[in-house]
């Protein structure tokens, strides 16, 4: 039975789903951002009466600037980590400049349900200058400045070193830096006059016409989201790592190399995030990608099993623990984190659930096959109830390989 349900159309396309989403050109935000549609037109009818888009690179206009402060202040900081314009006749997607985590490990709605949640208008409180001393102040503090080479997770030192501050400056640096970038993108002319952004929107009537609402909308809210958070950024409060740089005059239109940028800031971000992550800051825990393999430091994987065992999953289920994890554990790291996820997000799909699997359909398909009880003959084709068979009804183990305990504990699995 088993060969019969494997060859099914619907469960041969759910595994093309996994391979097709090995690059975050897929649509796995569609499942993450609450009411995307809605939110991307207020932002076009918001913006009705201010000047066209173009014109952002070199300035908002107050009224402008108030809607776009209305409108994107309390949304989520990790609702905008990807980018997608248009190059030629290719889609580009990319994410944030200086931290990774983004493009290892998708924004999952499960992230998006913290008690405490990272709106931007907690890194664009006003307090921007102030965070920027109290940041100098930790990195010259021994303590704290240690944690960037220490092992483990110290959440006594989250009051100390400043865990939170330390955390909303490092988005600020990260999240101006890849604001000036995509600004500067949309603004680039082509040969026949128009911005990038304005090609964007041609391509997207001419290639998605059935679709150019809604794709052309939110095309617009990101870059109106980039032109606000530069608007944000200036002046830039970056002064501990650009000593040889005037501070405030970059900008997306100056002659300043950006890429010349990221190198300077690259080493304060990571060192922010890092300190704020080992001093126990939840939100940077999910942000930080956690030390790899997992066995050179089995104490921060403990810690970050104990408070988010869903992420640990999900990283584990990328593959990112090199030799330390089979094919086998990838898929069942995955199929633990589906489980798990459905209690907070009832509705969630294989797409979502599955996004970081990539071991290829042959591949996948053999090793499901390991799960299903033989002689069942009336296996679901629905894609999520065919998951509840899995999860429900099969041979899962109990224990799963847990990289970093074989090594402290050697005779424990789990």
């Amino acid at each position: 039975m088993v060969k019969k349900y494997i060859k099914t159309k619907s469960v041969t396309y759910l595994m093309i789903i996994s391979v097709l989403c090995s690059s975050l050109v897929c649509t796995a935000n569609h499942y993450v951002l609450d009411d995307e549609s809605k939110f991307n037109r207020s932002v076009s009818e918001g913006l009705e009466s201010c000047p066209p888009l173009d014109d952002f690179a070199y300035g908002i206009q107050p009224k402008c600037y108030e809607v776009l402060n209305g409108l994107f202040l309390s949304r989520q900081v990790w609702e905008e980590t990807s980018f997608t314009y248009y190059l030629g006749n290719h889609i580009r997607e990319e994410q944030y400049s200086l931290n990774d985590r983004w493009t290892k490990i998708s924004v999952r709605r499960s992230d998006l349900t913290l008690d405490d949640r990272l709106l931007w208008s907690n890194v664009f409180d006003g307090h921007e200058t102030s965070r920027e001393n109290l940041v100098t102040q930790e990195f010259n503090d021994d303590t704290c400045r240690d944690l960037v080479y220490s092992q483990g997770i110290y959440p006594s030192l989250g009051w100390r070193c400043r865990a939170r501050d330390l955390f909303l400056y490092s988005i600020y640096l990260d999240t101006c830096l890849t604001s000036f970038k995509r600004v500067r993108t949309l603004s680039i002319r082509t040969n026949e006059g128009q911005s990038w952004y304005q090609h964007g929107l041609e391509m997207i009537e001419e290639f998605h016409s059935d679709e150019s609402i809604g794709r052309s909308a939110k095309l617009t809210r990101q870059y109106a989201h980039a032109a606000w958070v530069v608007k944000k950024c200036t002046p830039f409060n970056a002064t501990p790592f650009l000593d040889n740089l005037t501070v405030g005059s970059v900008t997306p239109n100056n002659s300043y190399d950006l890429e010349d940028l990221s190198d300077l800031l690259r080493m304060g971000h990571d060192a922010a995030l890092t300190i704020s992550a080992r001093a126990g800051n939840e939100w940077a825990l999910r942000s930080k990608r956690p030390p790899f393999p997992s066995s050179t430091d089995p104490e921060y994987w403990d810690h970050l099993y104990k408070v988010n065992r869903i992420l640990v999953h999900h990283w584990l289920s990328g593959g990112y623990d090199g030799n330390n994890i089979t094919d086998r554990d990838k898929l069942l790291h995955a199929l633990a984190a589906y489980r798990l996820e459905r209690s907070i997000v009832p509705d969630i799909s294989f797409q979502e659930a599955f996004f970081e699997v990539r071991l290829g359909v042959d591949r996948t398909r053999d090793l499901l096959s390991e799960f299903f009880i033989d002689g069942r003959e009336d296996l679901s084709i629905s894609i999520d109830s065919t998951l509840d068979t899995v999860i429900q009804s099969s041979r899962l183990p109990d224990n799963l390989n847990i990289p970093w305990r074989a090594s402290k504990y050697p005779n424990q699995s789990q």
